[in-house]
């Protein structure tokens, strides 16, 4: 017997041995509100009540009662999965209470055991909202503060038109609104007019993008996916806008203004991260609320990154892999059945497989630990990486004085805890960032804390002051941390805020599993076949912004290592108003064209055969772009320098450096290949300075922690 929630509708459900009585309410209750739910059995006769509907069916057969009573129930959820597929294995979001059964009142706080629970009934934050197709709606929101309006949030979607946001004064003579116009984001205000990123940029791409729309002071401003801006400048000043705001549509009843918006199709899709006025938007505490689904997004692929794939997802996705004419490695890299006892990984984005990508905050976010950290803790986990820093876990009180933390540091774990009073550090002396599976313990006993590592105690340290017990708030990360978290983060990390680019597994609280209610973002199952480096997929959107602003100047030297699967494709680029530089494959062979304003200057270097540089295997690239003088360097082999017109020796540049094939190349000069660049690099330097790479900016299909190698 189950009584569950599934889109919305509440469905009460038996089975006495001879065939299941299903009753569905025609209602959706997913709205945030209380609701009183009665249900009730008479033999094979079944009602459920709920707000103003009753529904009534009738179990099949002759069987009148259960043949056993069971020893246990479950409220909530149930531990692991069952196999009832008339069932959903999803656990409930929410808040019960007042519990009665056959007049007997139940105590839930009294329960044989409790995972993931509190106390009461929290308040509910929700940072993400989605729309479906079937069924548009949207969210209102209360009027922002202060005059104009600056909205930061991100969203992906399928279609090519929908109305993200609309606001405006009472009488709507000012008004603004963002939508999806024909792929390309329209922004218009009243007064202030119109901006559009035009028909080259599609946004329609299921991928996440991350936009700023501003209608402060005298302007009216774009920016988006952090490297392209729009501006206009307005010669009224802004306006409070007093009236409500509205996510993803508005009502039917509800008349906006003229041409205030670029389309009057709702939108669909999912809309995240929201600010309005710096104010964070808690999308479960609008004003009202239609058909918009909390912290779900129809576009993600899993629903879990604790489900594992089914064989048949696999081997469908297998069949679909084909090999470019030629290369070693297949474009899309094979997908393979990794057991689910290889942990995960860790990686600074990744836009396929289980999680969804954070650029480099990828993660597990968990609601709750399945026991408590006030006073003695234990936790176990293990490990391996051949990175030097990242974040294990990190939980903190609201100020985050009280903290308890772990991490990689210099290749050496660190082991920290505070009560408020004085932080306990304790730090390996041996690094372990050598590829090897680790396991560690971190473990508190009063004011004392202990690391052991493969069964070795190698660290301990005391905690300071009077103070007793660690107060934690949720959510608590594994894995990394959330980026609008870092700053306040990294007093307590000795800096470090990246993720752990590596793999962890068995993660332990007390003995206990710890799992249960979670957020992932940017996973994939930890692989033998992977190294690292930076893998660019496939698709139109794939580059990393190695520098926002960058000026080539007279003297330029770039190297990296390649292992491309086309031979044909951007592998970096910039651009000014007229000069340029683009390192390119062209057919197989490596192509740097410099223009410093007086005419291209070209060194090619061609192989033997258009495959060799896609043969599976790394090779080195080194640009040279001396004054008017180009030349190329490829796995130790030189061209001759190439000489431009004398006179013009500066390569005067001022947008960003891309790594990778950047969706605008083929429209600026340089003759850029229409072929986009799929494969790894690693080893990046700039002027003779590794690039840091973690901490750049990755735009679309690009995994920055690890390449596949199948």
């Amino acid at each position: 017997m189950t009584v569950a929630m599934e889109e919305g509708h509440v469905i009460f459900q038996y089975n006495l041995g001879s065939g299941v009585a299903t009753m569905k309410s025609d209602n959706t209750y997913h709205d945030g509100e209380w609701h009183h739910v009665e249900v009730a059995r008479q033999q094979r006769n079944g009602v459920l009540k709920i707000a103003s509907e009753t529904i009534q069916a009738e179990s099949p057969g002759n069987v009148k009662q259960f043949s056993s009573t069971p020893e246990t129930m479950f409220f909530g959820g149930y531990p692991g999965e069952h196999d009832y597929i008339d069932i959903t294995n999803e656990d409930f979001n929410g808040c019960i209470d007042n519990i009665v059964m056959s007049s007997v009142a139940v105590d839930l706080s009294k329960s044989k055991e409790s995972i993931d629970t509190a106390p009461g009934c929290p308040i509910k934050v929700a940072s993400l909202v989605s729309f479906d197709k079937s069924a548009p709606g949207y969210v209102k929101y209360d009027s922002p503060d202060g005059n104009g309006l600056q909205l930061v949030f991100k969203f992906k979607t399928e279609e090519p038109d929908g109305l993200i946001l609309y606001t405006s004064t009472r009488n709507q003579n000012s008004y603004l609104s963002l939508s999806l116009a024909e792929s390309a984001l329209i922004l218009r205000a009243a007064p202030g007019g119109e901006l559009t990123t035009g028909s080259y940029e599609k946004y329609n791409d299921s991928e996440w993008h991350v936009v700023i729309a501003t209608r402060e002071h005298n302007e009216l401003r774009l920016d988006i996916d952090d490297f392209k801006s729009y501006a206009v400048k307005v010669a009224e000043q802004a306006v409070p806008f007093d009236g409500p705001v509205y996510f993803g549509g508005v009502p039917e009843i509800y008349n906006i203004a003229a041409a205030a918006s670029a389309t009057d199709t709702n939108f669909y899709g999912c809309i995240g991260d929201a600010t309005l006025n710096s104010k964070l938007v808690n999308f479960a505490q609008s004003q009202d609320r239609f058909n918009a689904h909390l912290q779900k997004c129809p576009l993600q692929k899993s629903s879990s990154v604790f489900e594992k794939p089914s064989v048949e997802e696999v081997r469908a996705e297998v069949s679909q892999t084909f090999l470019s004419d030629g290369c070693a490695l297949p474009v899309e890299p094979a997908q393979e059945e990794v057991p689910t006892t290889e942990g995960f990984r860790f990686d600074e984005d990744y836009s396929s497989g289980y999680g969804f990508g954070s650029k480099r905050n990828s993660r597990i976010q968990f609601n709750a630990l399945p026991g408590s950290t006030r006073a003695d803790f234990k936790f176990s986990f293990d490990f391996k990486t051949t990175a030097d820093e990242g974040i294990i876990f990190y939980a903190s009180g609201k100020t985050h004085r009280d903290y308890i933390t772990f991490y990689l540091k210099d290749g050496k774990i660190v082991f920290s805890f505070n009560t408020g009073t004085g932080a306990a550090l304790m730090r390996s002396e041996q690094s372990y960032d050598d590829g090897a599976w680790h396991s560690a313990v971190v473990e508190r006993r009063d004011e004392h804390g202990m690391l052991f590592i493969d069964g070795f105690q190698v660290a301990n340290g005391t905690g300071k002051g009077d103070s007793k017990f660690i107060d934690l708030k949720e959510p608590v990360y594994y894995g990394g941390i959330a980026a609008e978290v870092a700053d306040v983060v990294r007093p307590n990390t000795e800096g470090t805020e990246l993720s752990f680019n590596g793999c962890l597994r068995n993660f332990r609280l007390n003995n206990q599993r710890v799992g249960g209610s979670h957020d992932a973002y940017g996973l994939i199952r930890c692989s033998a076949n992977v190294e690292p480096g930076i893998f660019f997929g496939d698709g139109p959107r794939a580059n990393v912004i190695l520098r926002k602003r960058f000026s080539v100047g007279r003297v330029f030297e770039m190297t990296l290592d390649v292992k491309p699967r086309k031979n044909s494709g951007v592998i970096a680029s910039v651009h000014g108003r007229r000069d340029f530089v683009i390192l390119q494959l062209n057919n197989g062979s490596v192509e740097l064209s410099v223009d410093n304003g007086k005419g291209v200057i070209t060194a090619r270097y061609t192989p033997p055969s258009p495959w060799m540089l896609c043969d599976g295997n790394w090779h080195s690239i080194q640009v040279i772009k001396n004054k008017n003088i180009a030349i190329l360097v490829v796995d130790g082999t030189s061209t001759n320098p190439v000489s431009g017109k004398i006179g013009a020796t500066s390569t005067d540049t001022k947008n960003p450096l891309f790594l990778g094939s950047q969706p605008l190349v083929q429209k600026r000069r340089g003759g850029a290949t229409s072929e986009r660049f799929v494969g790894c690099i690693r080893n990046v330097t700039v002027n003779k300075e590794l690039e840091a790479l973690a901490y750049t900016t990755f735009v679309g299909n690009v995994n920055a922690g690890s390449c596949p190698t199948i």
